[in-house]
């Protein structure tokens, strides 16, 4: 008879969800195992609710783990502890906004939005990592395009003229493969083509955000904890002059400035709005 090596599922589904399983994957991934019960079972409609764009390579690694007297009942591993949890100094305190919306001269309510649009309130993954995403169309920009051809470990193209979404891939884990492939090319341009931490910089910002060179930045994104985050997110508004559109609440000319040109198709203006308002309602 065959059975469900559950360990092996779980640790493949780590890296199909960027690396880390939050308590609400596991429930998640529990519930539709429930209703597989032997390899030539199709797996439930529910399958693509918890997979989402990976469910068909969810679906490969399920019939990779049906094995002879697996431990069946074995279980599922715990969730990664969250940041708050594992390194205190990645959680955003009170009074670290306080001290970054001083600087910039806002409300701690329009830049906590800021935060919750960019990096859904936390700079940090919950092994503790930095939050990165690699951008393959500035690691172009910035290498004179001379490694347009390179691709990373898993095909994916690591350099091109324009930006293109479909490179982005997972988030999490899968970001800092791309990154370390990048950077097998050119390491300083590699972390200078990666937005860092709650306010989501580029590297290639660094003196914005207040640093003198791309790996002084990215240390202490990965070091400075929490605080030095926000500092850095704080020196890039006023450097920009976004400060003045965040204090008066002109949330479109704060995307146009912050997030782009393109800002209105992703509604980010919009987003930012409806955080404050629930943020300044407390």
């Amino acid at each position: 008879m065959e059975n469900l090596d559950r360990k092996k599922f779980f640790d493949g589904c780590r890296t199909i969800f960027g690396g880390s399983l939050t308590q609400d994957d596991v429930d998640a991934i529990n519930t539709v195992l429930e209703l597989v019960h032997g390899p030539d079972d199709p797996v439930p409609e529910s399958w693509a609710d918890v997979f989402g764009d990976d469910a068909e390579q969810a679906k490969v690694l399920l019939d990779d783990c049906w094995v002879e007297n697996a431990d069946a009942d074995a279980a599922p591993p715990s969730p990664e502890p969250d940041a708050a949890t594992a390194h205190p100094s990645t959680v955003m305190t009170d009074a670290d906004f306080e001290r970054a919306a001083a600087a910039v001269g806002c409300e701690v309510a329009a830049l906590r939005a800021v935060v919750g649009v960019e990096t859904s309130g936390s700079g940090f993954l919950p092994d503790g990592r930095t939050k990165i995403l690699f951008e393959a169309h500035v690691f172009g920009r910035l290498t004179g395009h001379k490694f347009d051809g390179e691709q990373d470990r898993h095909g994916v193209a690591l350099s091109v003229r324009s930006w293109d979404r479909s490179l982005y891939g997972a988030g999490g884990a899968h970001q800092y493969e791309r990154l370390e492939d990048a950077a097998k090319l050119d390491e300083v341009n590699a972390n200078a083509a990666c937005s860092w931490g709650s306010g989501q910089i580029l590297g290639s910002n660094f003196k914005a955000a207040g640093f003198n060179d791309v790996m002084s930045f990215v240390t202490a994104m990965q070091t400075g904890g929490a605080g030095a985050q926000l500092d850095a997110m704080a020196s890039f508004i006023k450097m920009n002059h976004l400060d003045r559109p965040l204090r008066n609440l002109d949330w479109a000319a704060f995307a146009r400035g912050y997030n782009g040109p393109g800002y209105a198709q992703n509604g980010y203006d919009t987003k930012l709005e409806q955080l404050y308002q629930r943020f300044a309602a407390g």
